[in-house]
């Protein structure tokens, strides 16, 4: 639960308003985090992403048939 919860938060992220680049196409992504003992826990997943002018939509997770819509 919490990883669903790291991959909305990624996708809120890209959804705000995106004014240089249409950012629409498949992703690959790496997310990173310092974890309480200092080590840097990294996690890689997939994003499929739509732009509708300012509004990014889409789904990302571990892997193309593992995804969390943002809907």
């Amino acid at each position: 639960m919490k990883q669903t919860g790291l991959w909305l938060g990624v996708l809120i992220g890209l959804s705000l308003p995106v004014f240089a680049a249409d950012v629409t196409g498949v992703w690959q992504i790496t997310t990173s985090r310092r974890a309480a003992d200092g080590t840097v826990e990294k996690d890689s997943g997939v994003a499929f992403l739509k732009q509708n002018g300012a509004v990014v939509t889409g789904s990302l997770g571990p892997g193309r048939n593992r995804t969390v819509s943002d809907h």
